[in-house]
């Protein structure tokens, strides 16, 4: 087995799909791959667009460098001659870049869709050129995400894609990862994801592959729940809630005092059987 890095198998799952016709446009990642020169020129390479994290003390050029070829440098006058190409321009952190932004760069979008509604944070967008292995790469996106609130979280992505592509398109196609990580934690909560105790890559593929099918099989049993309710439904619900409580109709087999515990009304009594009354006896006077 030879060893490989994550952004090299991620590489191999982008070339699977491609001769196989699986459309897709975007790829998206953390900073183990928007840091990865490798990683970002091989999805270059396959004409896709990206959205991917990279750390804060990533170095970008805001202005286009001019770069020297090694043999148009001039030679020293001792030593050997420069074998590498010489980049005319100063570098900056992105998290320099994104402290000096003006209050006007920044704009509210809606990254995506969460249990409590929509997520809205604010992004700000920079034309820079990514450092690549001391070299400049192609003009690119610096985007730049801040939470809302006191003390905002700020993140810092990089994404080639045009700009037909819209700021908001691409904090969605950033948010798309949260529901990915939300899937994979409803597949290890409910369906065993990680309950695995395989020592190959065999057995671990079936009980993935498994996993993985099985809660698609529970989302598409919960679609059919989540269908908008006829008028029908909508008002016998509502002559439900207008019934008294302790009123509910009761079906074939239940038990009023189960029925009534629920609505909250108290059992009802059941009547008592009729008892003898006691015998009066006399004594005798002493």
């Amino acid at each position: 087995m030879i060893f490989r890095t994550k952004p090299a198998l991620a590489l191999e799952m982008l070339a699977d799909p491609v001769p196989a016709g699986v459309p897709f446009r975007w790829a998206g990642g953390d900073c183990v791959y928007g840091d990865n020169p490798t990683f970002v020129q091989g999805v270059r390479a396959r004409g896709k667009w990206y959205v991917l994290d990279v750390s804060s003390g990533t170095q970008v050029w805001t202005e286009a460098p001019r770069v020297i070829p090694a043999d148009q440098r001039p030679r020293p006058a001792r030593g050997r001659p420069p074998t590498k190409p010489l980049v005319v321009g100063g570098r900056r952190r992105v998290d320099e870049i994104a402290a000096a932004l003006p209050a006007g760069a920044w704009r509210r979008v809606v990254a995506g869709e969460g249990s409590q509604g929509p997520r809205m944070c604010e992004y700000a967008e920079v034309p820079v050129w990514f450092c690549e292995d001391e070299l400049p790469g192609p003009t690119e996106r610096l985007l730049v995400r801040r939470s809302l609130g006191q003390e905002p979280d700020i993140k810092y992505h990089r994404s080639n894609a045009p700009a037909e592509a819209s700021l908001e398109k691409s904090a969605r196609v950033r948010g798309v990862r949260w529901t990915i990580e939300e899937d994979i934690q409803s597949c290890k909560g409910e369906c065993g994801l990680d309950e695995y105790e395989t020592r190959g890559w065999v057995g671990w593929h079936h009980h993935t592959a498994l996993s993985v099918l099985a809660l698609a099989f529970l989302v598409l049993r919960k679609q059919p729940l989540r269908e908008k309710r006829t008028p029908d439904d909508r008002t016998r619900s509502a002559c439900a809630a207008a019934a008294p409580v302790g009123r509910a109709s009761l079906g074939r087999g239940r038990d009023p005092e189960m029925v009534s515990v629920a609505t909250g009304a108290q059992p009802p009594r059941r009547p008592q059987s009729p008892q003898a009354a006691p015998r009066r006896t006399r004594t005798a006077p002493k």
